[in-house]
């Protein structure tokens, strides 16, 4: 019988060949050895598999019938796991060689505990202002830089398996973007903690498979497939995470910044932008009783009250300061 693995690394791919080499690369030169690495292969049309099957062999594949997107595919091959702990890491991403020994180091001293990684480009530089180098959140769902992580990005995300279960996984609904953001929300809601990691560094790429949101050639540029899943989930997070104190003055305030986004794309001839916004905020109307649901769930098992989740979150609007310092963007 082969030895169980203290840590599962779940690689997720779709037609990501290109990326396969410098990920599975750097994670088989990990000098902690003791661990098993999952493909969760989102239907690939291009050849990822029959590439990892022929150059890495000890990688166990789960090819899935579909996209089930950033969600779905990682909840099906966490299912898979052996592990004790898992690896969630997306295939534009390659990591140092102490990194797992660093994770697990910590991990074996502080359990139930999210692990957050420092995140560089590709290259190894800066991707956050340096006295803000985590993703937090403003008040209103949207990423920012902090001081501290408000959650763990998705690009590199290491906690204990049955912490995921007792989760319930990633909120499939959300297919791709802010999965993350709310997984990290429903655990702190339960009293876990989330702690930087200096020392663990991962090099990500961003956009690797969809287009990512970046400044080229003095222009912020992103995809209307992005700002629609980004617009949506975050308005779910808020809807299913916060107090009902907090929602009737955040859910207003959410709705107002995203019609005023819709507007600028209306305002430079990017129709497709607008269109995105409003179809995100009538998915949350019309899928209302589902979110509902989720909710009422959540908010019967929290242990922790808004008055502490709001110590961790940034004040006012992570969308308004991203287009006051990188203008309205151009969208792909």
């Amino acid at each position: 019988m082969k030895k169980i693995p203290i840590v599962s690394i779940i690689v997720l791919n779709w037609n990501g060949k290109s990326w396969l080499e410098e990920c599975l690369s750097s994670i088989y030169k990990q000098s902690f050895r003791n661990f098993e690495v999952i493909l969760a292969d989102n239907n690939s049309s291009d050849d990822s598999i029959e590439y990892t099957k022929k150059n890495w062999p000890g990688v166990k594949i789960l090819k899935l019938s579909k996209d089930f997107g950033y969600a779905g595919g990682n909840n099906r091959a966490a299912r898979t796991a052996r592990g004790e702990f898992i690896l969630f890491l997306t295939n534009d991403v390659k990591i140092p060689k102490s990194f797992l020994k660093e994770l697990y180091t910590v991990a074996k001293e502080k359990k139930t505990i999210l692990f957050c990684p420092r995140m560089l480009n590709y290259n190894g530089k800066e991707v956050f202002p340096k006295d803000k180098k985590y993703s937090g959140m403003g008040k209103y769902g949207y990423p920012i830089p902090a001081k501290q992580p408000f959650y763990v990005d998705g690009a590199a995300l290491f906690m204990e398996k049955s912490v995921f279960e007792e989760l319930g996984g990633f909120d499939e609904d959300y297919f791709m973007f802010q999965e993350d953001v709310d997984l990290s929300w429903r655990a702190r809601l339960l009293g876990y903690k989330i702690v930087p990691l200096e020392s663990a560094k991962i090099f990500h790429f961003g956009g690797g498979t969809v287009v990512g949101s970046r400044k080229n050639n003095g222009r912020h540029k992103t995809s209307t497939l992005r700002r629609y899943h980004t617009e949506k989930n975050a308005l779910s997070n808020l809807l299913k995470n916060y107090e009902f104190k907090n929602i009737i003055y955040v859910i207003p305030v959410f709705l107002i910044l995203g019609w005023g986004e819709a507007f600028l794309y209306l305002l430079t001839g990017q129709v497709s932008g607008s269109i995105a916004i409003l179809r995100a905020h009538l998915w949350n109307l019309i899928n209302l009783g589902k979110i509902l649901a989720k909710r009422r769930k959540i908010q019967k098992t929290r242990k922790v009250s808004d008055k502490e989740i709001l110590k961790h979150i940034s004040r006012g609007s992570g969308k308004w300061k991203v287009f006051k310092s990188m203008g309205v963007p151009k969208l792909n």
